[in-house]
């Protein structure tokens, strides 16, 4: 009996007529977080001891006062679906971000999250020594400093995210600790995109983030788009056994296409597309001669015009040069969706999602839209009101671009398909 007054001391929640539930202080049971008694206004520092289960309904809102964090001791459960979101956000009236602190895992919490937002939090997700995998699916990462930060642990477990979107965030992603997975995710208006070590990135896209893509070392990054950033890709070229590996990316249209870092020539860049960079399509910072960049395709085939795209030892002695012959041919001169198409990105408009074959709007006004690959390449364009049979599209991820036909706005949504 005392054992039970103690616990009821440590968790303190009240449920207001309206529905409105305050939040704080210590969860010693199995809890669900349901649609009828939300919002969840966390009022103070809120923690989920042990094995016990935090489960969140789809649809709830997760409020933070300011400074306020919910540690994750035992687990996570936050599945929403494509019309009903789980959304952890500030109670600030005018919300900045930094308005609230974080959702903290540590060491043993497990998490899983589908179809949820978060914004306006100093670091909206910590893994802090995690010693489980987890995955994040169907995400909004929007006005964060720290959209995800990962603190080293004594043993790497993996980090799995797909489809998931960064978005006018300082950093997207802070992780030069543990083994993440990225598929399918896109890091738009950021000021830094991602930072990774070990890790493995695959069909992203990085667009308009005023510093950095993607920097890291010892990742594999394959298959990605870096378009208007001001610096597309940054890499270390070291590392030994383990250097990062950088292959059938696209990378134009950025300030800087590619930076290298990094002393040893050890890491593979090929089969790349690398062009129209307003500065430099790579800029050279290693002392060490050697670094290798051949066998990728530069939208041209004129030596000298390649060379003058690329800063290394021949402008700067206290650079070491840089080798990019052979050269590739044949890469497409492609029409890219551009940072100045992205509207309001909202993954509730568009359903199902994935699809196999139709594709349906909840908005049935009538409604111009273009279809482009993952790399900026216009496929199908056309009017539509209500759906739009896709069945034809090869299984991928693709953009589309929506434009009611009586407003002047256009909204860019992502979409799978099977």
């Amino acid at each position: 009996m005392i054992k039970k007054v103690l616990y009821a001391c440590l968790f303190l929640m009240t449920i207001i007529a309206s529905g409105q539930t305050t939040i704080s202080g210590g969860i010693n049971q199995d809890t669900n977080w349901t649609l009828q008694n939300s919002p969840y206004i966390l009022t103070g520092d809120t923690v989920i001891f042990g094995s016990n289960t935090l489960t969140i309904e789809p649809g709830v809102v997760v409020k933070f006062d300011s400074n306020v964090q919910l540690r994750i001791q035992g687990s996570l459960i936050a599945v929403g679906n494509s019309t009903d979101i789980i959304t952890f956000t500030s109670n600030e009236s005018n919300p900045q971000p930094g308005s609230w602190r974080e959702v903290n895992l540590e060491y043993n919490a497990t998490c899983i999250l589908d179809y949820v937002q978060m914004e306006y939090a100093d670091t909206a997700l910590r893994y802090n020594q995690i010693n489980t995998a987890s995955s994040i699916k169907n995400a909004i990462f929007q006005f964060n400093n720290n959209a995800i930060k990962v603190n080293g642990g004594s043993v790497q477990f993996p980090i799995t995210m797909d489809t998931v979107t960064f978005k006018s965030n300082d950093k997207g992603i802070a992780n030069f600790y543990e083994e993440v997975t990225l598929t399918n995710c896109m890091f738009i208006n950021n000021r830094i995109g991602a930072e990774l070590t070990e890790s493995n990135v695959n069909s992203c896209t990085f667009e308009g983030n005023s510093e950095i893509g993607l920097t890291g070392n010892t990742s594999t990054i394959q298959n990605n788009t870096f378009i208007f950033n001001n610096i597309g890709l940054q890499q270390s070229f070291s590392g030994g056994s383990e250097a990062s590996s950088m292959t059938n990316n696209t990378i134009k249209n950025n300030s800087i296409g590619l930076k290298i870092t990094g002393n040893n020539p050890v890491a593979t860049f090929s089969n790349n597309t690398v062009c129209n960079n307003t500065i430099y399509n790579v800029e050279n910072t290693s002392t060490y001669s050697g670094q290798d960049v051949s066998n990728n395709c530069w939208c041209t085939n004129d030596l000298n015009e390649i060379e003058n795209s690329i800063y290394h030892g021949l402008d700067n002695i206290n650079v070491g040069v840089v080798t990019f012959t052979p050269t590739t041919t044949g890469c497409p001169d492609t029409t890219t969706l551009g940072v100045t198409d992205y509207g309001e990105i909202d993954s509730t408009v568009i359903y199902p999602n994935p699809v196999i074959d139709m594709l349906n709007f909840v908005n049935d006004s009538k409604k111009t839209y273009k279809i482009y690959s993952i790399n900026g390449v216009l496929i199908k364009k056309g009017i539509t009101t209500s759906s739009l049979n896709i069945s034809n599209l090869n299984s991928g991820l693709y953009f589309i671009t929506l434009k009611d036909v009586h407003q002047p706005n256009t909204t860019t949504l992502k979409f799978l398909k099977k």
